[in-house]
């Protein structure tokens, strides 16, 4: 390629090796295309190779005059650059800074930004302009896609607008706005309905709401507003309306706080919705829980005394008799242990009832390792069965006696099921999602299909009560505590593939338990 002999390129390339400042402009500047503009000849002008490429011509097909930008920028882009020029030559701080088009060879638009620089000569005359040009077609091309998908969001937006009051409507839930500068209220019709109060043409207060609301519940829900006015921002309640026949309505309130700019808040908006039903089933589930715990209660002491009175005249007997005859002391052996399965089963009916209680423990640190060795350890003393552990080794949970129950019942049904192959056990826990996902893994038979849909329920054995101990409670006692935890007890086949460890394991139970800094 010939080296370029126009003189203007030739005293530009001179100017740039003597005038620092003009090569760090033109540094600075030059990305897409050069142009340098003789201002005491303004017909010529010097365009680079790469002015020239951007509108897809070859360096030989434009000339170097000014009289080619102007005839081919768009027309009415062309006052605002003539304006702009005219404004720097008479003020060298105005900046010649624009954004034009011009016509591409093959005619689609090309966006140009435009930036210039006069240079003066020794009397302070504009002698020459030096200026560069940055191709920003993709970026207005990516610009008015932008635009067009606006246009488009803002149309979908009106469609789902309208949707969305067909589904509030629909699914009862209530809109409302309070203005907190002014007390007043804007309530649509579903919020008037909930709250039963009159329609009418002068807006709603917030004293209207508060007559509604029981007078036991506002003290509790306007601290809970306040706090969230002074930068919670966010508020939620649930709110007890006294309704005209006498009945009470619960209502789940959820809203959200806005604020000037000086951080002071404006209004407050939000949404109400009936939760009267799920209220009344939760009352209905605990006061079943009270009835079934006080029920166990009264049947485990009413039913233990008798036992006691059977057990007691066995050992009377086995007194009275010194050498009985071996079917009696087979009878006497057998009344025994009926007796202490039935001092089990009514124990574990108690425990079962009370397994559901929301209270919790304290939240403490429980090493899993030690815990579960020790369980381990009391439930399988000999040497026969290994424990294998992986995981985290310590966290803070939530009620560590009801996590131990849990563990020490999956822990007795593995052992108490052992196959004649069973030589390991794995307990593995890990932390998923702020809760504690814990998994105890058997080599026991694996637990067929048609029984895995009833190992939870109450009283359930796999083999007849005579040869295997238990009361078939321990499965559902542990699934209803991790319930009560807001987790899940869950049982599966272990893949036929799996091989942990080069151990083959058969049957898998599996359930969360909260972390300490999850638990409310």
């Amino acid at each position: 390629m010939p080296k370029e002999t126009h003189y203007l390129y030739t005293e530009l390339s001179n100017k740039l090796r003597e005038d620092a400042d003009l090569f760090d402009w033109f540094e600075l500047g030059a990305t897409d295309g050069l142009w340098y503009w003789d201002l005491t000849d303004p017909e010529h002008e010097w365009l680079s190779p790469q002015f020239k490429k951007v509108f897809g011509y070859k360096n030989d097909e434009i000339p170097h005059t000014s009289a080619w930008w102007q005839a081919n920028i768009f027309p009415d882009d062309l006052p605002g650059v003539l304006d702009n020029f005219e404004k720097h030559k008479a003020d060298p701080n105005h900046p010649y800074d624009q954004v034009v088009r011009y016509r591409h060879k093959d005619g689609h638009t090309v966006w140009i930004r435009c930036r210039g620089l006069i240079i003066r000569d020794d009397n302070n005359e504009p002698a020459r302009m030096l200026g560069a040009h940055t191709d920003l077609t993709e970026l207005m091309q990516a610009r008015e896609q932008l635009v067009a998908v606006g246009k488009e969001l803002e149309a979908s937006l009106e469609d789902v607008s309208e949707t969305n009051k067909v589904v509030l409507e629909t699914a009862g839930i209530g809109i409302w706005l309070w203005d907190l500068t002014t007390n007043g209220i804007v309530w649509d019709d579903t919020m008037i309905d909930l709250y039963q109060l009159e329609k009418r043409e002068q807006p709603l207060t917030y004293e209207d709401w508060r007559r509604a609301v029981h007078p036991d519940d506002i003290g509790d829900i306007e601290q809970r507003m306040l706090a969230a006015t002074h930068g919670d921002r966010y508020f939620k309640t649930e709110i007890r309306v006294p309704l005209r026949d006498g009945s009470m309505r619960y209502i789940k309130s959820a809203a959200e706080i806005f604020y000037t700019d000086a951080g002071e808040p404006l209004r407050m908006r939000g949404a109400n919705w009936d939760i009267t039903e799920e209220k009344l089933r939760e009352q209905e589930l605990e006061r079943s829980n009270r009835d079934l715990e006080r029920f166990a209660y009264v049947a485990s002491h009413d039913l233990k005394a008798p036992l006691r009175g059977i057990r007691q005249l066995a050992s009377w007997i086995e007194e009275d008799l010194p050498e009985p005859p071996e079917t009696v002391r087979n009878h006497i052996n057998m009344m025994n242990k009926r007796v202490a399965r039935l001092e089990h089963l009514l124990e574990d009916i108690l425990a079962y009832s009370r397994s559901g209680s929301d209270t919790h423990d304290p939240i403490e640190e429980v090493d899993f390792d030690s815990l579960i060795r020790e369980m381990f350890d009391s439930l399988c003393p000999d040497d026969t069965l290994t424990l294998n552990m992986t995981g985290i080794r310590a966290q803070k949970v939530p009620s560590p006696v009801k996590l131990s129950q849990v563990l020490q019942n999956l822990l007795s049904n593995a052992i108490k099921h052992r196959g004649d192959n069973s030589e390991h056990l794995l307990v593995t826990t890990a932390e998923e999602n702020g809760r504690v996902s814990i998994e105890v893994m058997d080599q026991n038979p694996q637990i067929p299909e048609e029984y895995r849909q009833r190992i939870f329920e109450m009283f359930q054995t796999l083999r007849p009560r005579d040869q295997v101990e238990g009361s078939g409670m321990g499965l559902a006692i542990a699934e209803r505590i991790v319930n009560g935890m807001g987790g899940s007890l869950t049982y599966r086949p272990a893949p036929t593939d799996q091989d942990i460890t080069n151990i083959r394991y058969n049957n898998v139970f599996s359930f969360t338990w909260p972390l300490g800094n999850t638990c409310s």
